[in-house]
């Protein structure tokens, strides 16, 4: 039987890289449909079904380490922006109480005392992971809570953020697969089409891993995962969210997945703001006029959204 395997060009260098067969094994307990889909590609149209994770020893490059899937149907996914993922993915997951009722008091003028340890570990980790995007450090990772070695103390955390992760790294596989499933890597399209390949992409992973949410908990593994890797494109990308000429701009791609979810639970969408807050702090973007005035998270978080359509039109 035909199935997804990865390839590594040299030993890893990054923590991140010893979850390289969790992600596969995360991959191939998406739904019995989807196994069967890449086997067929495999077998009958060229898909090669190989993952190759890039280790390199520099800060990440936009312009050749992000995903992507070359013309012989092999993603390739690098090391640097895997572990920026997994950093994006633990602040998510070890700070998130705290996070929601720091946030709460923050937008709306209210006392609070988070635990401030929890918050200084889970950002020490965050911060980490953004020193990628213009340096290297590799030392610095093993330090800090990590995949690798973790003490019983960090093992929730670790064990629900190797989860997210592995999510987001099979949206990202998933989102790359559909280029090849769907012809878009056989020609080179125009301006328009382009971007509504890259849609068509992220609607054709996102409506398999939604599909493996069968419970009622609303933060999900997948949910948040996806997140996380569309998060980690602003920040990527810093102050411009412009997708250029080949892709959609990055709110749009965050506005159109927010549309593909029914939660009731608010909380997936307060981490919505919370990681674009910090964002657009870190980016020097005004946000002081952003008031909770909806009554509920999901609410606030589209009009939060409508806020940066705004700064993208006056400033890009």
């Amino acid at each position: 039987m035909h199935q997804i395997n990865y390839h590594q060009y040299n030993d890893g260098i990054l923590p991140v890289s010893t979850l390289n067969n969790a992600v596969i094994e995360w991959l191939s307990n998406v739904s019995i449909e989807l196994n069967e889909m890449l086997q067929s590609e495999i077998t009958y149209n060229k898909f090669n079904g190989v993952v190759n994770f890039r280790c390199r020893e520099s800060h990440i490059d936009i312009e050749n380490d992000l995903p992507y899937i070359n013309t012989r149907s092999t993603v390739i996914l690098s090391e640097n922006y895997n572990q920026l993922l997994w950093c994006i993915s633990y602040f998510i997951c070890s700070s998130f109480d705290e996070t929601l009722e720091y946030m709460d008091a923050k937008i709306n003028g209210k006392p609070c005392n988070p635990n401030t340890f929890i918050i200084k570990k889970s950002m020490s980790v965050f911060e980490a992971g953004l020193s990628l995007i213009n340096e290297y450090n590799k030392e610095i990772f093993f330090k800090l809570p990590n995949p690798e070695k973790y003490s019983n103390d960090n093992q929730l955390d670790i064990e629900k953020t190797n989860s997210v992760y592995c999510a987001g790294i099979s949206f990202i596989i998933l989102h790359e697969f559909a280029h090849h499933y769907y012809g878009h890597i056989t020609y080179c399209p125009s301006v328009d089409i382009s971007k509504k390949e890259e849609f068509d992409a992220d609607d054709f992973a996102i409506e398999y891993l939604l599909s493996k949410c069968t419970t009622l908990d609303s933060i999900s593994s997948q949910k948040v995962g996806v997140i996380a890797v569309l998060i980690s494109l602003f920040f990527c990308h810093k102050t411009d969210i412009s997708g250029g000429d080949t892709h959609p701009d990055l709110d749009d791609r965050l506005y159109n997945y927010l549309g593909k979810l029914n939660d009731n639970d608010d909380s997936i969408y307060a981490i919505v703001i919370y990681m674009l807050l910090i964002w657009m702090k870190k980016n020097n973007i005004d946000y002081s006029s952003m008031k909770k005035c909806n009554p509920s998270w999901k609410e606030f978080c589209i009009s939060f959204c409508d806020c940066i359509k705004q700064y993208k039109l006056h400033n890009l």
